[in-house]
């Protein structure tokens, strides 16, 4: 995995950085995928560096 990550820890980094929806565990499961915090971005970032 990138940056050395184990297949669990880049699987509970996704659910942990989710963002909840709301709704119970069987209708959203972890959530709304927020991939640019669980690459540790502000979800506001464009990757230029002008945020």
């Amino acid at each position: 995995m990138a940056d050395g990550a184990s297949n669990s820890q880049a699987r509970d980094t996704l659910n942990s950085s989710a963002e909840d929806l709301g709704l119970s565990s069987n209708e959203q499961g972890s959530g709304l995928l927020d991939a640019a915090a669980a690459l540790n971005y502000n979800s506001g970032d464009d990757g230029t560096g002008d945020c």
